[in-house]
C-alpha cells in the first residue's frame, strides 16, 4: 500500500478540522496534492490526526484567496484579507503579501 501525501497543520487547527469548522487552507510554496487525492493531515510532530480528501484547488494571488474560499464554500477562520495574511504568515518564514502567489485547498475529512 502506498503512503499518502501529507499536509501539516498546527496543533490548534486539529479540533476545528475534525469538527468541520476549517475546511480550507492557504499554502505558500510547492504543494504536491491534487483534487480527488486522499491526504494524511498531520501535526508538526508528524502525528496523523485525520485523512482528508482534496475537493477543490486554486493557484492565485493571496489577496484573492478569501473570496475563492468563500466561492468554494470552505470554512476558514478569517473574515478579512488582513486576517488571512496574518494567519498564513504565522506558519511561514517568508512574508506573504497580497500579491504573493498561494494555493487554496479545500478538503473534507474522510476518516
Amino acid at each position: 500500500m502506498s503512503r499518502l501525501s501529507e499536509l501539516e497543520f498546527a496543533e490548534d487547527l486539529v479540533v476545528p478540522i475534525l469538527d468541520g469548522d476549517k475546511t480550507g487552507t492557504v499554502r505558500y510554496g510547492p504543494v504536491s496534492v491534487y483534487v480527488g487525492e486522499e491526504v494524511s493531515a498531520i501535526t508538526p510532530d508528524g502525528s496523523e490526526f485525520a485523512t482528508i480528501e482534496i475537493t477543490r484547488s486554486a493557484k492565485l494571488n493571496a489577496i484573492e484567496a478569501l473570496a475563492v474560499l468563500d466561492v468554494f464554500g470552505a470554512e476558514y477562520p478569517a473574515d478579512t484579507v488582513d486576517e488571512l495574511l496574518e494567519g498564513v504568515n504565522r506558519h511561514y518564514e517568508a512574508s506573504i503579501r497580497p500579491e504573493t502567489t498561494v494555493r487554496v485547498l479545500v478538503f473534507e475529512v474522510v476518516r
